[in-house]
């Protein structure tokens, strides 16, 4: 073998091309999760859940969305699959797809609203809840990679697991 003959290296080991594998992988994480503003979505109006339930509809998301403000402190019931969770301490908001589509590979979900909810359950990522709630307006916030998302926001006075993440239908 001569000496003076080098082996290639790939570009991924060496130690830039890990920091920039590093770095790929921590932005795609961050502009999924997005951030949280810390807003506060307590109902302004008191409602008992037994009201809410009594009361609540399933506003169109088109419609949510678009006549927002028409449906502030509106009752309303959805059920949707769980893409993401935060807060704690009994303090939760998530971010949940309600419209569900049903085609030849099974069944999905799509348009995210953003719930908060007060309470003690606990929840998973791709969980199916039910939650009975109230209209508090448009969630804006800016994702990781800088674009500014606004998505309808309830704040929900009760959530019941309708299906766990992982169980078959």
């Amino acid at each position: 073998m001569d000496k003076n003959k080098k082996e290639k290296v790939h570009w991924w080991n060496t130690w830039w091309g890990i920091i920039i594998v590093i770095l790929i992988i921590v932005v795609l994480y961050l502009s999924f999760i997005g951030s949280n503003d810390g807003t506060n979505y307590s109902s302004e109006k008191s409602y008992s859940l037994t009201e809410t339930i009594s009361n609540a509809k399933t506003i169109p998301y088109d419609d949510l969305f678009r006549y927002n403000e028409k449906y502030i402190e509106t009752p309303v019931v959805y059920e949707g699959e769980i893409l993401q969770i935060g807060g704690s301490s009994g303090n939760y908001y998530y971010r949940i797809d309600v419209t569900k589509q049903v085609n030849s590979w099974g069944i999905s979900y799509d348009n995210t609203v953003y719930v908060t909810y007060e309470g003690n359950e606990r929840f998973l990522d791709k969980d199916i809840i039910r939650f009975y709630g109230v209209v508090k307006g448009i969630k804006s916030y800016e994702s990781a990679m800088g674009v500014q998302i606004e998505i309808p926001a309830i704040h929900a006075l009760s959530v019941e697991l309708v299906k766990k993440s992982g169980d078959k239908d």
